[in-house]
């Protein structure tokens, strides 16, 4: 509704015309630090650098309207019509379209971010057994079709679903094309991460 020329870059975040409209997410979330490493990439820096993010993100001050601290919050903004443009996960965004929010999810340029989310047996569990069935059962393809179905859409882990609906119109058209999504050195960014976000405190807000 406020938004008539879909951003297609990172960089369109900077464009004047969303003076203390965009909305984004402190390093507390993935989406936060993911975006952070992203604007390094783009301005020459890498996982182990953040020095390009930090002084690329001073310059979106401007236009910054919130910084959120979770995820939850980071949707209340979009809903309470807070900000107009922003980062945001693809499912995030398709569960709030789900329930009648105006938003739209678009692909930047230069790539999607994207990150990997894992089930793990704790180690010492009292039920290994019963911890491996759910696990197994989450994989399985019917399962994972579900969950790539709406409400849901969520990325299929199992390379046998077919990508469809919105994962295939949005994201990727296939699996080759899936892989080709920007993933990162988590250990690496792991390293810097508690003084990333002690810095993005100081500097980063509005």
């Amino acid at each position: 509704q406020t938004v008539k020329d879909p951003p297609t870059s990172w960089e369109d975040l900077w464009d004047p015309k969303y003076k203390g409209r965009v909305g984004i997410t402190s390093l507390a979330s993935t989406l936060g630090t993911a975006f952070l490493i992203e604007i390094s990439r783009l301005n020459g820096g890498h996982e182990g650098d953040m020095g390009p993010a930090f002084a690329k993100l001073r310059t979106l001050l401007p236009n910054l309207g919130a910084v959120s601290a979770n995820f939850g919050a980071h949707a209340a903004l979009f809903q309470q019509e807070v900000v107009d443009v922003g980062v945001q996960n693809f499912n995030f965004v398709e569960t709030l379209k789900g329930k009648g929010v105006s938003i739209e999810w678009v692909k930047p340029d230069t790539g999607a971010p994207a990150w990997k989310t894992t089930m793990h047996v704790v180690k010492g569990a009292a039920q290994p057994d019963l911890a491996h069935t759910y696990i197994n059962c989450h994989l399985k393809r019917e399962v994972q079709a579900a969950m790539a179905a709406e409400p849901y859409n969520v990325i299929p882990t199992n390379a046998g679903v077919p990508l469809s609906g919105q994962v295939k119109a949005k994201v990727a058209a296939s699996q080759k094309e899936l892989e080709q999504l920007i993933f990162y050195d988590w250990a690496k960014i792991n390293e810097g991460r508690d003084e990333w976000s002690k810095q993005f405190n100081r500097e980063i807000r509005i």
